[in-house]
């Protein structure tokens, strides 16, 4: 006979409420790794040509202050150097933190692993900011602004307010950076956790902190209005703020 022939039955009323229950979580399906991975690779895509443009417009405006701003010997050096580490920058980008999307013919575990080492490898990326990103500007930063301030001497005091500001900026993007990968270390343990059966669920990745986001967009707002300030400079439609050359 079937169970519900007997209403009366405390064992009965156990299991209905027990079924009333909600259940364990359904484990996450391919499809649900894919989305994830396909979510990932899409941001780390968009970050990627931020950067890209970025160096499509600063190794030409460099470029052209060597060609057009007059002869200065230590500055010439400076915005050659500067040229450099930007294109080491943009190459390091594409050698090592290309967006790579998840193969089309794998399983389950083996897309868990793939997207779990994707997200470590942007993580080490993140960490060692300082390294590959900020390092190789600083150089040309500091040629240019011993450049300028031989060539203009009451201008030191602005060329040590440049290298403290670029110096305080260079630690506080390493900062943001260093947050964003210990966001990226909990997602890694997330699926840890869901690997070795700890968890069942595929849990969200977390979003960028308030500061993440703010920052993120203050640093391209400056960028871009820097940017279109020395265009027009260069351009003749505004005057520049002050020499450093002559």
């Amino acid at each position: 006979m079937a169970p519900d022939e007997f209403p009366d039955d405390p064992t009965d009323t156990l299991r209905r409420a027990w079924q009333g229950q909600p259940g364990p979580a359904a484990p996450p399906s391919l499809d649900d790794v894919r989305r994830r991975a396909g979510q990932f690779s899409r941001r780390m895509l968009w970050r990627n040509a931020i950067e890209y443009a970025a160096g499509a417009f600063v190794i030409p405006l460099v470029a052209v202050d060597i060609v057009r701003g007059g002869f200065n010997g230590l500055v010439d050096v400076g915005n050659v150097l500067l040229i450099l580490g930007c294109s080491y920058v943009l190459f390091h980008m594409y050698r090592s933190a290309a967006a790579r999307a998840l193969p089309g013919e794998i399983g389950m575990v083996d897309a868990l692993s793939f997207h779990r080492a994707e997200i470590a490898r942007q993580r080490d990326l993140l960490t060692s900011v300082w390294r590959w990103y900020l390092l190789p500007f600083m150089p040309g930063i500091v040629v240019v602004l011993i450049g300028r301030g031989v060539a203009r001497p009451e201008q030191w005091p602005r060329a040590a307010g440049t290298l403290v500001g670029a110096l305080a900026l260079a630690v506080f993007i390493d900062w943001v950076n260093r947050r964003a990968a210990q966001r990226l270390q909990r997602d890694i343990d997330a699926l840890d956790r869901l690997a070795s059966g700890a968890e069942t669920t595929l849990a969200g990745p977390e979003p960028p902190s308030l500061v993440e986001r703010l920052t993120m967009w203050a640093i391209l707002a400056f960028s871009v209005v820097v940017v279109l300030v020395i265009v027009a400079q260069l351009l003749g439609l505004i005057p520049p703020t002050f020499s450093w050359r002559r």
